[in-house]
């Protein structure tokens, strides 16, 4: 037996996201019509001191997250939509 998992991209795609933090948290909400892939992702200190975080796709009205360091001061990552856009987005920590 096999499964198969069809996406049926929207015809007017719309990218649209949010994103948040709590006190040791990331949080990515995919607010479009279309999933967006999160590549690259990486959280960083003032001083430039930068870590992985995960990578993945999120579906249109999902939302993920990613645990931080204390000392994080903004998250990055590279989203790609419908698998031919990327943009470098900076998501600083206020």
């Amino acid at each position: 037996a096999y499964d198969i998992l069809i996406h049926v991209q929207p015809e007017k795609p719309i990218q649209s996201f949010e994103h948040r933090y709590d006190e040791e948290r990331f949080y990515f909400s995919n607010t479009g019509n279309t999933h967006v892939e999160l590549r690259n992702g990486k959280q960083c200190t003032v001083d430039d001191v930068c870590s992985e975080l995960p990578n993945g796709k999120v579906y249109a009205d999902n939302t993920v997250k990613a645990t931080l360091r204390p000392d994080t001061s903004r998250v990055e990552y590279d989203l790609v939509t419908r698998g031919v856009g990327v943009e470098h987005v900076v998501f600083p920590k206020m």
